[in-house]
């Protein structure tokens, strides 16, 4: 990391800011989600419409990416055993969840 002249952080070759695997496989399903509400409206959709877009995406996942939902459901599920409720779909599905609002809310504050 280099800090340049307005004492802002950058990434340099050497030195890259790098996301889990995971960000760079669930992103393009999260970007198209959002490409698509994009072209219906320019507003958060209400939250049926998100579980809905969530839904689609983790489905897409777990078809494309079968070890992946493995993965996630193995190592994670015995570690929320001790209070389930507070796990309503698993990690992967909060992440997706996760992922998906912070770029929704991205593009509406676009305008300001």
């Amino acid at each position: 990391m280099c800090e340049n002249a307005n004492g802002n952080t950058t990434a340099t070759k050497e030195a890259p800011l790098t996301y889990p695997d995971i960000y760079y496989k669930l992103q393009p399903y999260i970007m198209e989600a959002c490409d698509q509400m994009d072209a219906h409206c320019n507003t958060l959709p209400p939250q049926d419409v998100l579980e809905k877009m969530a839904d689609t995406i983790y489905n897409d996942m777990c078809r494309l990416y079968p070890d992946l939902a493995d993965y996630s459901q193995e190592v994670f599920a015995p570690v929320y055993n001790y209070n389930p409720r507070f796990r309503r779909r698993g990690l992967l599905r909060d992440l997706i969840d996760i992922l998906l609002i912070t770029e929704l809310f991205r593009r509406t504050r676009r305008g300001y």
